[in-house]
């Protein structure tokens, strides 16, 4: 009878384990999305530069892979550039117009179109 009560209570031990272990990683998974939101927020002035490459990459007849491996960039950076999530640098910026083989100027909006950073 003793054992019966023991085995009972490590079975609703292990539930509870279970459980808790299962909150656990719904939480740490919530913490992961709201971390990627911080991390890759867009600002609208990196959307519409991005919107800008891609249309432009798309009228050159590149894919978004095609167009990162002959850029040197990888893939994944490219999405991120043309998403607005990646804040890319002034040397990206002119890797991009080189691949594309315009001026660089051509890959931003005019100024009436963007919004001072704060």
């Amino acid at each position: 009878m003793m054992d019966c009560a023991i085995n009972i209570h490590l079975t609703r031990i292990m539930i509870h384990h279970a459980q808790l272990k299962c909150h656990l990683l719904c939480v740490a998974s919530l913490c992961a999305m709201r971390l990627t939101k911080i991390m890759y927020k867009r600002h609208q002035n990196l959307v519409k530069i991005g919107k800008k490459i891609r249309e432009i990459r798309s009228s050159c007849g590149y894919s978004q892979e095609s167009f990162a491996a002959e850029a040197g960039l990888a893939r994944t950076y490219m999405g991120r550039v043309e998403r607005g999530e990646q804040n890319m640098s002034l040397q990206i910026l002119i890797k991009i117009a080189f691949t594309l083989n315009i001026d660089p100027s051509n890959l931003l909006p005019p100024l009436r179109q963007l919004k001072n950073p704060e």
